[in-house]
């Protein structure tokens, strides 16, 4: 059995604020719902992908939407993954080769631009193709996705882009021995979308982010109940916004996991960043995590952590980082998550470190084959870490209903909320999107 988990595509989603992949190199087993994590924003704490993605879910409770069955689920059972940015990434169909893809999404905002003046709304035809190519064999997997959206806004035709947006992602798993194993990854995200980033009013008009993470981690298994790992991550945080900050970070992390009972499972986490906003300045930060995990049978689990975070230079941050987890299997069909996180992130267009406080409830319902019910509420406060200190409130609801039509077609409707608050104004929109996959 491979060591190192295969890791969900991702895609830049304000709701799930992709701001600092600030990569959790606690092993797989010490996460639960994957609370944290990505190229560019607040991971998967708020978007469908965490209620529906990856089948690779060993390190969460069971039950029929969770299995251990993974790619032995019948297809129709298995969850979508979200794709560029209105498109979607279908359940792999088959272990090896190349599997195409073709979608097409309708959509329609409120607030195009997400600004709290001369508001816009629009229609949005989306086609979404895309293409897939896994191998692997003895010890090893290769994992590789590749898809675009061409986009033609009804109202604002000025917009009208063929590559309105693109996902890319590589992945290589190796076991090097018995206890040693090598992951690689590449996850590459290109979006214009406003209501897409961390805070959207940052960003003015349809400005282009581009991200990139590169990342690759070593986990050795000293026994069967201790595991460590070392990793590195390269992230790009770029727009094409002459008078917006870029952002380029480097993190080292070091880990050390101990199951010490079937149930309980202690772990340490060190990180070490060193952060280059161009227009600012440069800093380097240090953060620590102690977590306990406590898993009560298969239906319950929770996950706790409390450490410490600074960074330096201009940005001057000294403070308390925590991270907190619990999920119930309520029945075998309906999934309950709680998720909390404060911790330092980066964010595109910002030109300082964000202190981000999350909380975050999502549930997934399972209400026949193939169909499935999800909803989610957040809540965060950011503060961005300039000699301003200016607070930004956040609201994110999120709900969807994807259905399997067949075992190579699927759709999904989905409806999502974000209010910000700044010095006092608020801006919201809401976004009412329809999507169907063929996988080829």
């Amino acid at each position: 059995m491979n060591t190192i988990a295969y890791p969900r595509i991702r895609r830049q989603s304000r709701c799930n604020g992709q701001a600092y992949p600030a990569i959790r190199w606690l092993l797989p087993v010490l996460l639960l719902l994957s609370g944290y994590a990505t190229a560019g924003g607040r991971g998967e704490q708020f978007r469908s992908a965490a209620l529906e993605g990856s089948d690779e879910l060993s390190n969460t409770v069971q039950s029929w939407l969770f299995p251990d069955a993974g790619r032995r689920l019948p297809l129709k059972e298995r969850r979508l993954q979200d794709g560029a940015q209105r498109g979607l990434i279908p359940p792999l169909t088959a272990d090896k080769g190349f599997t195409p893809r073709v979608g097409a999404a309708v959509e329609y905002q409120d607030n195009l631009f997400f600004t709290n003046d001369d508001q816009r709304d629009d229609v949005i035809a989306v086609l979404a193709p895309g293409l897939r190519y896994s191998n692997g064999g003895k010890g090893w997997n290769l994992e590789a996705d590749y898809g675009f959206e061409a986009a033609r806004y009804f109202d604002n035709s000025d917009l009208n882009k063929v590559f309105d947006a693109q996902t890319g992602l590589l992945f290589i798993n190796r076991e090097l021995s018995r206890r040693l194993a090598l992951g690689v990854s590449d996850n590459f995200y290109e979006s214009r979308d406003t209501s897409d980033q961390l805070i959207p009013g940052v960003l003015t008009g349809a400005t282009t982010v581009t991200s990139n993470d590169l990342s690759a981690e070593l986990v050795y298994s000293a026994t069967p109940n201790v595991q460590t790992s070392l990793a590195y991550s390269n992230l790009i945080l770029l727009t094409n916004d002459s008078t917006a900050t870029d952002i380029r970070s480097n993190e080292l992390a070091a880990g050390l996991r101990w199951l010490f009972t079937p149930r309980d499972t202690v772990g340490l986490e060190y990180e070490g960043r060193r952060m280059d906003f161009n227009r600012v300045d440069v800093a380097t930060g240090h953060s620590v995590l102690a977590s306990y995990r406590r898993q009560f049978g298969r239906r319950f689990a929770l996950e706790g952590g409390a450490g410490y975070v600074t960074v330096n230079k201009s940005f001057d941050t000294d403070t308390w980082r925590a991270r907190f987890s619990a999920q119930a299997a309520v029945t075998k069909q309906f999934l309950l998550g709680l998720n909390f996180n404060r911790d330092v992130l980066l964010g595109a267009g910002v030109g300082a470190p964000l202190l981000e406080n999350t909380l975050n409830m999502n549930m997934l319902l399972r209400l026949g084959s193939g169909l499935r019910f999800g909803a989610e509420l957040g809540k965060t406060r950011f503060k961005i870490q300039d000699s301003l200190r200016t607070r930004i409130d956040s609201v994110d609801v999120l709900g969807f209903m994807s259905y399997a039509l067949t075992d190579n077609a699927w759709i999904r409707i989905r409806y999502s909320h974000n209010s910000q608050e700044v010095s006092g104004t608020t801006i919201r929109n809401n976004r009412y999107l329809a999507t169907m996959v063929f996988s080829l």
